[in-house]
């Protein structure tokens, strides 16, 4: 289990998404953005090569995703 932290900087530009780094290919993943409580899943091949697209309102500067295994 992994947990990733976004954040948008005072005068930085909102990141599209996360690339975490280490997620298996043939390995399916649930992310859960911890704020909202979305969640979704993926394999790590499509996490790896699209990576985590980051959502919310134009006024969200901070995620934090929960990255684990099923």
């Amino acid at each position: 289990r992994s947990i990733v932290g976004a954040f948008v900087l005072p005068g930085g530009e909102r990141p599209a998404e996360v690339r975490p780094r280490g997620l298996a290919d043939d390995v399916r993943y649930r992310v859960t953005d911890l704020a909202s409580g979305a969640q979704s899943e993926a394999g790590g091949d499509a996490l790896n090569e699209h990576g985590i697209v980051l959502g919310g309102a134009p006024a969200v500067t901070s995620w934090l995703l929960r990255i684990q295994p099923t």
